[in-house]
């Protein structure tokens, strides 16, 4: 039985989160973007996406660059390490 979600649902034990009918992972999409060697960064680089800067933010609203809520860190800039 094929059954979707609504956006923002928890999926893959808590791995990711649905979007538009797929369960992204942060592994997933390190390796999608990096190759099979790469591993998601440890935690404390996702703190970067507090800052609102030029790369690290989570949503871009009216021109401006907006920094990640602290419960949403790991919703901006994706970090990944080889």
């Amino acid at each position: 039985m094929d059954v979707s979600q609504r956006n923002g649902h928890p999926c893959q034990n808590d791995l990711g989160y649905c979007y538009n009918g797929k369960c992204p992972t942060l592994t997933k999409q390190c390796v999608d973007f990096n190759g099979p060697d790469t591993r998601v960064a440890p935690d404390y680089c996702f703190d970067n996406n507090l800052l609102w800067n030029f790369f690290a933010y989570c949503k871009y609203e009216n021109g401006v660059n907006v920094a990640c809520d602290p419960q949403d860190v790991k919703c901006g800039m994706l970090y990944c390490k080889a």
